[in-house]
């Protein structure tokens, strides 16, 4: 069984593996704390936007995408909102559409002291 494209706002991913190994690829060569190029940030918009809850998760907007380091020096992308708050931004689960990863995780609200677990 072949998986629908994935449309983003400027490049489509014929399967769910090549975008995921994309922004995979993307999370390790971005430097902790950095943006993500202009580009993606419009296609990870577009990724966050497949989430069922993307209204609450986008909340006052997205600002930009970044990456940090979470345990076990994971990296991690983050959503960080207009209104300065962040969340984690969960690759697995935004390719797939859902809303938990593989690992049962949810995106993680920075501003509490919540502990990451997707690895990924």
């Amino acid at each position: 069984m072949s998986s629908k494209p994935i449309v983003l706002a400027s490049v489509t991913f014929h399967t769910h593996a090549a975008c995921f190994e994309y922004y995979r690829a993307l999370r390790r060569r971005t430097e902790p704390g950095e943006a993500t190029p202009a580009i993606e940030q419009e296609n990870m918009l577009a990724l966050l936007a497949r989430h069922p809850d993307h209204e609450r998760l986008i909340g006052a907007g997205i600002d930009r995408f970044t990456v940090t380091i979470g345990h076990y020096g994971a990296k991690h992308f983050v959503a960080v909102r207009r209104n300065g708050t962040r969340s984690l931004f969960s690759l697995p689960a935004r390719v797939s559409g859902h809303a938990r990863s593989a690992r049962g995780v949810n995106e993680i609200d920075f501003n509490t002291d919540q502990i990451f677990e997707d690895t990924e």
